[in-house]
């Protein structure tokens, strides 16, 4: 397959209401690419206006699914998670076509938070796409599941010494990838690759795994039995449709799509915003959300919003973590992210710990703080003006001792 160009998903997604700034088809011909509006651009057709002359390309169909699994192979951005997250971490592929029992996952990524996703291709033409494929995908997962962290180290390095592989990396081990995928300095590249062990090891105990369908067009019955699935377990399968657009001159547009198909029954299932989250959140929550805001400004600190959710983004050595996440009810502590990759000496962990002992209905044992991930309720009537306050004191003691 000639590509000469292939756009960028975040591209396609930045469309104001009636024309995209414009591109560069490979660094030579700008092109203007025009819609109407969201449904025009999800539509068969695209049209591309250059040197003033509007032209219609019309979608057509993949003739294999090898072609697809390249693409995304190569090029991991193509599955926008920038449609269903918020500021979702890039993915790199580490296995292709790789053997389980049952048969092969066609690829496996990675991201710096552990996280392990599976992608199964397969083309509209192909009937396991209307139901089949998401047992499929599932038995995979299993498998995966099953995994060690070697047996995902072993998976990486044969992926790394494939001769067919696109994705440009100089990397040949797992940890050469990880240094890739994350600015360290010397000094803590052997303590952040022991935290990224400790979290893919984490994932794969809890069965924390993302997993994606890939396809050239979405059909009724794959979209029931994901939005089914995502209701009624605990797994949630996405769904990226990748739409080909080939021009006369060899060209082509590859238009990324990626859907959750999460059932929107009630405000809560959309991400939130703080105005949402004010009307269906406890008391408590909302009072810290408020100071956390207060405190984000002062300093380069995040807040990310989620269906249920929001979490704290703090920042050390340009890496970004996530010490804690406040529910509509609730706070989950992710072990507070003590660590020294973080920026937090065995001194300064202690310190902490202190004062979240301090708070009165926090569970999940802080004494066993290596072992459990401790909880704090935000009900009202379980937790306590005071409880509020001491989370709050011991926040911007965790952030005055980062790197000290």
């Amino acid at each position: 397959m000639s590509l000469l160009k292939l756009y960028p998903p975040a591209l396609f997604l930045a469309f104001t209401k009636f024309i995209l700034p414009s591109l560069t088809v490979s660094g030579i011909i700008p092109l203007s690419v025009v819609k109407s509006n969201l449904e025009a651009f999800m539509s068969d057709h695209v049209l591309i206006v250059e040197d003033g002359k509007a032209k219609l390309i019309k979608r057509k169909k993949y003739t294999d699914e090898r072609t697809l699994q390249e693409l995304l192979e190569e090029y991991p951005q193509l599955i926008s998670l920038h449609d269903i997250e918020d500021d979702p971490l890039p993915l790199y592929p580490i296995g292709w076509e790789v053997g389980v029992p049952p048969g092969a996952i066609d690829i496996m990524y990675c991201d710096s938070s552990g996280l392990i996703t599976i992608v199964e291709t397969k083309l509209a033409k192909n009937p396991q796409v209307r139901r089949e494929v998401i047992g499929q995908v599932l038995e995979y997962a299993s498998y995966v599941h099953d995994m060690n962290f070697e047996d995902i180290e072993y998976t990486v390095e044969q992926y790394l010494k494939r001769s067919d592989r696109k994705f440009k990396t100089k990397a040949r081990t797992l940890i050469d990838y990880f240094n890739d995928a994350i600015s360290h300095n010397e000094d803590d590249k052997e303590k952040a690759f022991d935290a990224f062990k400790e979290n893919v090891s984490k994932n794969l105990s809890d069965a924390r795994i993302r997993l994606i369908v890939a396809v050239d067009e979405i059909n009724d019955p794959l979209r029931n039995t994901v939005t089914f699935v995502n209701n009624h377990s605990q797994f949630e399968i996405l769904v990226l449709q990748m739409k080909r657009f080939p021009a006369d001159d060899g060209r082509q547009m590859f238009i990324p799509s990626l859907f959750g198909y999460s059932p929107r029954t009630d405000e809560t299932k959309e991400i939130l915003t703080p105005e949402s989250f004010k009307r269906v959140a406890e008391p408590g929550a909302w009072k810290i959300y408020e100071d956390l805001i207060k405190l984000a400004q002062k300093r380069r600190d995040k807040i990310g919003w989620h269906k249920y959710s929001f979490s704290y983004y703090m920042f050390f050595k340009e890496k970004r973590f996530v010490p804690f996440t406040v529910w509509t009810n609730s706070v989950g502590f992710f072990k507070f992210q003590l660590d020294p990759v973080n920026g937090i000496s065995k001194e300064s962990k202690n310190k902490i710990l202190d004062e979240a002992r301090k708070i009165s209905n926090l569970a999940g044992g802080i004494n066993n703080i290596d072992m459990k991930e401790p909880g704090m309720s935000l009900k009202d009537g379980e937790v306590t003006d005071k409880d509020i306050k001491q989370f709050l004191k011991m926040v911007r003691l965790y952030e005055s001792l980062i790197g000290k």
